[in-house]
């Protein structure tokens, strides 16, 4: 009996200094992502970048700010510009924003690309990594995206 108090007290312990995620938000933006708390952060004005320490890869985020919101066609025209790969684009959800992702294999790195319009905010996101560990940070970096909301 005593042994089982023991293991639940220690589960106690462990679940109440489990690393929970933090919400960041860019300066003056309108949008907020959430990261993992291992994640580190290094953001300048306009350019976020997500990693791990000893990681497999990078997220990083270029903020591009218009004065108006953004339509659609616009959003298509940015994304269409910026997908220098020629790799396709899949329509997904990010919240309720128009978004743009592809994933694609060049020199031996891993990329996958999301383009994103939060009003008058274009967020043009990568992540890459040696394309052997491509899986090691798929769940985190997918969830850090669906993260992204408004402030």
């Amino acid at each position: 009996m005593r042994k089982i108090a023991f293991l639940i007290s220690l589960l106690i312990l462990s679940f109440g200094v489990v690393a929970k995620d933090v919400a960041v938000q860019p300066e003056g933006s309108g949008w907020k992502i959430t990261k993992p708390k291992e994640w580190k952060l290094q953001a300048d004005d306009d350019l976020w970048s997500f990693y791990r320490e000893n990681g497999a890869g990078a997220l990083q985020i270029s903020i591009y700010k218009f004065k108006s919101t953004i339509s659609e066609q616009q959003f298509l025209s940015i994304a269409e510009e910026n997908n220098l790969s020629g790799a396709p684009l899949d329509v997904i959800q990010v919240q309720s924003f128009p978004a743009l992702t592809a994933k694609y294999v060049d020199s031996g790195v891993y990329w996958k690309v999301w383009y994103i319009a939060i009003d008058n905010e274009f967020l043009f996101i990568t992540y890459n990594c040696e394309v052997k560990n491509k899986a090691l940070e798929e769940k985190a970096i997918n969830a850090m995206v669906q993260s992204i909301r408004k402030a």
